[in-house]
């Protein structure tokens, strides 16, 4: 106890909040028999282990003084509606991360979501000295931030040239996973690059977050490694950790990171100076096109959702249109077209080339600005958990048996647990297993206090079962 308020621990982060990593995916494992295939063999080695040993050695030693841990405070109250007699208390969780300095006047760049509304942030160095950290400025959207110390002459790092990093290359991961590093040691991780250009589906969707051109590696994520840096072999900056997936509490997980990119170098720029990037807005949620939907093997989306008086509805959008380019861009799935308009500029004209029924129109429209209360029109402060998107539901429009109150189900994802349970939009959710539901805060307690498959109970008396 301190001061009177209980410190839990949480390390933090996309890479890791516990079990709130990211949306489920279905793994496939893939075997052939014995025999079946003719392989080739593989060329002798010709490399020394020893010499292989002594190059990640030299990386190491070479960027860990531009390594930080971070470490803050987030004020949480337990729910009201909790049977725990601490039911309402305000807790302070410790936030765990980490972060790169990037000049050696003190800014270090790390994830929005590691600082966010973080009281007491402090960095250590790597030799152990520990300092205020400030925020320069975040940019929640694209998931980056900068800080500043109050120290000169550190060892910043160097950025990579990006059309360098391909699949295959070595990758390493610093940072302060589960607090371990917060002795300014930083923990290391081997890995190669995976892929990239990587989108995860549902991750960041809550917050509105836009994880679209991802780094996977195979380096070993755990919580407390969000906002760390990833490097190449040479001790170059290529991305910044960011996410874990996983399909099961027990999984290690597929980890990701924000990758360094010309236009994230752009942003970085601009948050290091101290302002915000800003971002183009249409106003509507699109999904991919199922594979009997395509024309002439043209991609595009279609329109689920326009925002009332939003740029895209002034422009004449429909739901069911199918957009297929962008300003001449063709468009090859929602988070291209997210990236696009994104990329726009706020007031500029764009050309919509729109399929509606069997009729192709070319629509223009005005460019808006995303602003983060423009998007409270789709989300309602809603929870996303094993692809079903909740809200809260007044009481008075709670369950229609034994007065039971509970969530209402607003949206649930193509191909994920909660459609193959039987959820559909409009349901109730009033339980999970015993536990009553009454608000989306419950909610989310009770859903990710919950190991397997979960049994929800709705308003209309049906019980569903949701796999992990």
């Amino acid at each position: 106890m301190q001061g009177g308020e209980g410190v839990h621990t949480l390390c933090y982060g996309r890479a890791g909040a516990g079990r709130l990593r990211a949306a489920v995916v279905p793994v496939l494992v893939l075997l052939a028999a014995a025999g079946a295939l003719s392989v080739a063999q593989p060329s002798r080695a010709t490399a020394d282990p020893s010499e292989l040993e002594r190059a990640f050695t030299a990386v190491v030693e070479q960027v860990a003084p531009c390594v930080v841990a971070l470490r803050g405070y987030r004020a949480r109250a337990s729910s009201a509606a909790s049977t725990d007699p601490r039911a309402g208390e305000v807790f302070r969780i410790a936030i765990n991360g980490a972060g790169t300095i990037i000049s050696s006047d003190g800014l270090i760049l790390t994830n929005e979501h590691v600082i966010q509304d973080c009281e007491q942030l402090r960095a250590v160095l790597h030799d152990g000295t520990e300092l205020p950290a400030t925020v320069v400025a975040a940019d929640p959207r694209g998931d980056l931030a900068v800080l500043r110390v109050p120290r000169t002459g550190l060892r910043a790092a160097g950025l990579c040239d990006w059309s360098t990093v391909a699949r295959g290359q070595w990758s390493l991961a610093l940072g302060n996973p589960y607090g371990l590093g917060a002795d300014g040691r930083a923990c290391v991780a081997v890995g190669i690059v995976a892929n990239l250009d990587r989108a995860i589906p549902g991750l960041g969707a809550d917050d509105d977050r836009f994880y679209y051109d991802m780094i996977q590696t195979t380096a070993a994520i755990h919580p407390g490694h969000s906002g760390g840096p990833l490097f190449n072999l040479a001790g170059e900056l290529i991305g910044v950790i960011t996410a874990m997936h996983t399909h099961a509490p027990t999984d290690q997980g597929v980890a990701f990171a924000i990758p360094l990119t010309p236009a994230r170098r752009q942003i970085i720029h601009t948050l290091a100076a101290g302002r915000l990037p800003s971002y183009g807005y249409l106003g509507l949620t699109v999904r991919a096109l199922e594979p009997a939907e395509r024309i002439d093997d043209r991609r595009g989306v279609i329109v689920q959702e326009v925002e009332p008086g939003g740029p895209a509805e002034l422009a004449g959008v429909r739901i069911g249109d199918r957009i297929l380019a962008f300003d001449d861009q063709v468009v090859s799935g929602p988070g291209h077209l997210a990236q696009l308009v994104g990329q726009a500029s706020a007031g500029n004209r764009a050309l919509l080339a729109v399929v509606r029924g069997q009729r192709a129109l070319a629509l223009p429209v005005e460019i808006g600005l995303r602003e983060p209360g423009r998007t409270a029109w789709l989300r309602d402060r809603s929870v996303l958990w094993r692809g079903v998107r909740v809200v809260d539901v007044p009481a008075s429009e709670g369950g229609t048996r034994r007065g039971l109150t509970g969530v209402r189900v607003v949206d649930v994802v193509n191909g994920s647990p909660a459609q193959q349970s039987g959820l559909v939009v409009g349901d109730i959710v009033a339980a999970i297993d015993s536990d009553g539901v009454p608000d989306t805060a419950t909610f989310l307690l009770r859903a990710y206090a919950t190991r397997g498959r979960a049994t929800l109970r709705l308003a209309d008396g049906r019980v569903v079962d949701i796999a992990p």
